[in-house]
């Protein structure tokens, strides 16, 4: 398997977000809390402005065979 480290994109924060919700929020019905983001869509919006913003340095990790 490749793993591929590069800079993240606006066009990364659909996946982004998505894999950061659903992973919070299992972790956070585990132990009976709230989640972090009240939807996946949300969470993407937020992915949105780290990823447009300039001071933000942002890497994405692609393992293949799961790279879109």
């Amino acid at each position: 398997m490749n793993l591929t480290l590069r800079l993240g994109t606006p066009d990364d924060a659909d996946r982004c977000g998505t894999i950061s919700y659903e992973a919070f929020k299992a972790i956070a019905e585990h132990h009976h809390f709230p989640p972090d983001s009240p939807s996946p869509q949300v969470a993407v919006a937020n992915f949105v402005r780290r990823l447009s913003h300039p001071d933000y340095y942002v890497v994405v990790a692609e393992w293949w065979p799961y790279r879109r």
